[in-house]
């Protein structure tokens, strides 16, 4: 969870002040809960072995029932969920009322929220977030994260209970030690400052450059030294070791590894390539991969950023897949890739598919629930000249009212006269932008002639938008032809895609969908006579091009034929794309037997499981008689990842060995809704620089959650300070046998 960092933010009054009497020791006294422990007793009075203990078992997180705050509307009761918003936030059920767990551990001064607690649930959310930007409050979360599992003392000299003859590997091993305890503390701090992009390089030049500045690393850690100690004290004998780039390339390959032993231990493995930004002379495309954990647990994780050639031809996107393929060695249990409208030319999608089915037979090519079909196809068509000006001119139409108020307005007003009862139009691109905005299309011309003939009313950017945006709308025809063509197709695909992931379970109900949408573009192909004049009939009746009304003659004889083949070219390609990504749908229903068992037992013969592309991984009778046992005990769940989940949880996977692997197989499909991944990679891609986004770095900001998980295993350290020896051989980190 990211944190706003202030400094000096002003100090709050305190209710209450911290009671200066504290038992002798912490045993003497215990308390309902740890929080009145913390409160009554205080952190610093443990011992480092008990201190340990309670930062392992966390923050207590009561359900308080009986905190509420009486409203004018209502009794408003506390929400448990608060827990998940703020990693900080505990509670004491005895008073009632909440804290801050890192503050009630660590921060040396007293405030409300260490003291006399929160009670005010209607302000709770102010209230959090007001905290959240005191320095004091940082502090104390700094602490708590980077709290160490070994203290200090440990590395103090004990050499009078030592002989002498083993006093020089004494002091060997009490260097290792104190460089590794170091570098514990340093693995914390690069985590911290990568996943909060702070102390971020700012030097020019190519990609590939160290992501964080060590002047500003250097600053921040002599900042933390003041709170620690031990850590200032022995940062001046290893200057080495506060290089953070060398940490932030090792920790990204630690963390990477755990990626590939879970693949390697997963039974399936789906892949998912999306293009995330255009670099210069190539694309920038991500990989992600979906797989099922030994938890049973559907996980997705970023795996790298890569460059392959601008002209997206399939060879270089094939050399990108089979280099992952090969990294991951999972070919044989590859089971579906997906890759966004952007990546590959339209023309070259079959030919992609056909070289990966030559090394993957048991894939299938599935579009991704993330992946909205209206942006998959918009993305595809833009390889065409004439649909690239006509997205890039509607997108900034969309920019433009998006960022003036004034413009929405006026808007508004001229919609209004013509429609009372019209809702507000709201600008998003998605599927319906384009239908909403040929419905519009009049006022929008009205207010830009308004706009042009009164230029001393408006601002220097509205004028500029006016002069470009009222010829586009009033004469051209090629705008109007595609405005005309794609409004309800890209609006029902918008109905598609959420058809498709609100029925991700119900496989048959989504191939029906697909079928539907598939039959109504096939009709659309033969509209191009009525889209055409309706076309014509817009541009050359508009105010604005009756003075041309001579000239319409010539236009028309030319555009009949280049808007023809505009047409063909346009269903040509999204023909393409709904194949590539819904042709192969039929061929996962065996994942059907959750939703239509019966069905599928009596229609399906083994012989008939042949055509179906996972044939390999079932024995089709045992799978059968699996789920009948199941479906007769009434334990069969309504989902694939309920199911999966109870077999795991009875310790029934071995017994049912057919079943968890179709659960997986299930799951693991990029059909079915999970947590995505794609959003993390979205996210990094806004905030990021370009020269940053092929750093190591990247995974440690994507997979921050993954890799809080797999930092709570001390082996998590030894394996960076194992990687960092690599790179550092001169610094003694590893204890010779």
């Amino acid at each position: 969870m990211d944190h706003v960092i202030i400094l000096d933010p002003d100090p709050l009054a305190l209710d209450d002040e911290v009671s200066n009497e504290m038992p002798e020791k912490p045993e003497d006294k215990l308390y309902c809960c740890q929080v009145c422990n913390m409160i009554l007793v205080g952190f610093s009075k443990y011992t480092p072995g008990e201190q340990a203990e309670i930062i392992r078992k966390g923050r207590p997180t009561p359900k308080l029932e009986n905190l509420f705050t009486n409203t004018s509307s209502g009794k408003k009761s506390f929400c448990s969920k608060q827990y998940d918003y703020h990693e900080w936030l505990t509670g004491c059920e005895q008073r009632c009322k909440l804290y801050c767990w890192p503050c009630l551990l660590f921060s040396e001064r007293a405030n409300p929220w260490t003291t006399s607690g929160i009670s005010d649930v209607v302000n709770l959310s102010y209230s959090a977030k007001s905290h959240s930007t005191w320095d004091i409050h940082f502090d104390a979360m700094f602490k708590w994260k980077t709290f160490g599992e070994t203290s200090p003392s440990i590395v103090e000299d004990d050499e009078e209970s030592l002989d002498h003859n083993e006093s020089d590997k004494f002091v060997k091993e009490e260097e290792i030690m104190k460089n590794r305890e170091i570098l514990k503390k340093l693995i914390r701090i690069v985590c911290f400052l990568s996943v909060h992009e702070l102390c971020l390089s700012e030097q020019e030049g190519g990609d590939l450059i160290d992501p964080i500045d060590p002047t500003k690393y250097e600053a921040f850690i002599s900042y933390v030294g003041k709170y620690d100690h031990f850590l200032a004290s022995q940062l001046s004998c290893y200057k080495v070791l506060c290089s953070p780039n060398n940490l932030i390339s090792s920790i990204a390959s630690v963390v990477t590894k755990y990626i590939f032993d879970e693949v390697s231990q997963s039974s399936f493995v789906s892949m998912i390539l999306d293009e995330v930004a255009e670099m210069d002379d190539a694309a920038l495309i991500s990989t992600i991969i979906r797989y099922t954990n030994m938890k049973g647990e559907l996980v997705e994780r970023f795996l790298n950023f890569r460059r392959v050639s601008s002209n997206r031809e399939a060879d270089s996107l094939f050399s990108l897949i089979n280099e992952n393929i090969n990294t991951l060695d999972c070919a044989s249990k590859l089971i579906s890739i997906s890759c966004d409208g952007g990546v590959v030319k339209t023309e070259e999608v079959f030919i992609l598919q056909n070289k990966i089915r030559a090394i993957c037979p048991n894939t299938c090519f599935l579009n991704y629930y993330e992946h909205q079909v209206s942006t998959v196809l918009a993305q595809s068509l833009s390889n065409i000249k004439e649909c690239k000006l006509f997205f890039w001119t509607l997108n900034g139409l969309a920019m433009s009212f998006f960022k003036s108020k004034k413009l929405r307005d006026e808007l508004d007003v001229l919609i209004r006269k013509k429609k009372p009862d019209a809702s507000e139009f709201r600008w998003n691109f998605n599927g319906s932008l384009i239908s909403n905005v040929y419905g519009i299309r009049q006022p929008l011309i009205d207010l830009f002639q308004s706009i042009v003939n009164h230029k001393d009313s408006w601002d220097f950017e509205s004028v500029s938008a006016s002069n470009w945006f009222l010829p586009k709308l009033a004469n051209d025809l090629v705008f109007n032809f595609l405005l005309l063509l794609l409004g309800d197709v890209f609006e029902r695909a918008d109905v598609l895609s959420n058809n498709l992931v609100l029925n991700s379970a119900n496989l048959d109900l989504c191939i029906q969908y697909v079928n539907k949408y598939t039959k109504f573009v096939r009709k659309k192909k033969d509209s191009f006579g009525f889209v055409y004049k309706e076309a014509i009939r817009h541009t050359r009746f508009c105010e604005s091009t009756m003075k041309r009304k001579k000239n319409i003659g010539n236009t028309e004889l030319f555009s009949v034929e280049s808007c023809k083949n505009l047409f063909q070219l346009v269903f040509s390609n999204i023909n393409i794309q709904l194949n590539s990504r819904f042709g192969d749908l039929w061929q996962t229903k065996v994942t059907s037997l959750f939703t239509d068992f019966e069905s599928l037992k009596s229609n399906f013969k083994d012989k008939e499981l042949s055509y179906f592309t996972y044939k390999e991984f079932f024995h089709w009778l045992s799978l059968l008689t699996e789920l009948s046992v199941l479906r007769e005990s009434k334990t069969l769940k309504k989902n694939q990842r309920e199911t999966l989940e109870y077999l795991r949880s009875m310790e029934l996977s071995s017994t049912f060995p057919q079943t968890t692997m179709l659960c997986e197989l299930s799951m693991t499909l990029p059909i079915h809704v999970g947590k995505s991944t794609l959003k993390h990679v979205a996210g990094y891609i806004q905030t990021s620089s370009i020269k940053h986004r092929m750093s190591p770095m990247a995974i440690l900001k994507i997979e921050k959650d993954f890799i809080y998980e797999i930092s709570k295993n001390s082996k998590f350290y030894d394996k960076i300070i194992e990687e960092f020896s690599e790179k550092e051989p001169s610094i003694p980190l590893i204890y010779q046998s």
